[in-house]
């Protein structure tokens, strides 16, 4: 499965990782981002993982209980 990010969603992730630098420290922007990575990648073989959202063909995940 090809994983496609919207225009919104990598904005998004942008202002994640500014508001992550900005309130604490690099280890914890890097976790986020292999958190990020490996979500994704488990998404790509097992795409029903996530619930679906109410707009069709969009699931939703979460990345890790804060965000």
């Amino acid at each position: 499965m090809k994983i496609i990010w919207s225009e919104l969603a990598k904005d998004y992730y942008l202002l994640i990782i500014e508001q992550l630098f900005e309130k604490w420290n690099l280890s914890i922007v890097e976790k986020f981002e292999t958190e990020t990575v490996e979500l994704i990648s488990k998404i790509a073989h097992h795409n029903h993982i996530c619930p679906k959202s109410k707009i069709e063909n969009f699931h939703k995940c979460v990345i890790n209980k804060h965000i």
